[in-house]
């Protein structure tokens, strides 16, 4: 293959229209090589960012098992931000049905102290 694994379908890598380098950092290649694992995808961090940067060296571009497998993580770590996402939303409602709750039972308490107090003070000693 002679274009970076993270080419789109027409060999252009999407972020290079926006002006983002091409390269990832040591500490970035070490990063995604860790959460790839975390996925199931074992790929080192120096092959991950020979594979981001596209060098093809003699005998080292990248096999279509390791675009697969890319592309694979990169899929399966988009699935599970977008399932702990949906988490993080479902928490976020029922915090704050709960906080409506507490507001609620709070404020009929107030009225019914409220009430009480009416009723005690309009009873002659």
């Amino acid at each position: 293959m002679s274009f970076p694994v993270w080419a789109g379908e027409w060999g252009a890598a999407p972020h290079r229209a926006y002006g983002r380098s091409t390269s990832l950092s040591r500490r970035q290649a070490r990063h995604w090589s860790r959460r790839f694992s975390g996925v199931g995808v074992s790929i080192s961090a120096p092959r991950l960012r020979e594979l981001v940067a596209g060098t093809a060296e003699a005998g080292h571009e990248a096999t279509d098992a390791e675009v697969t497998d890319v592309r694979f993580a990169l899929t399966a770590l988009d699935i599970e931000q977008q399932r702990h996402q949906a988490t993080m939303r479902r928490a976020r409602a029922s915090a704050v049905q709960a906080a409506i709750f507490v507001a609620v039972a709070l404020i009929a308490l107030n009225a019914m102290l409220c009430l009480a107090y009416l009723m005690l003070s309009a009873v002659p000693h």
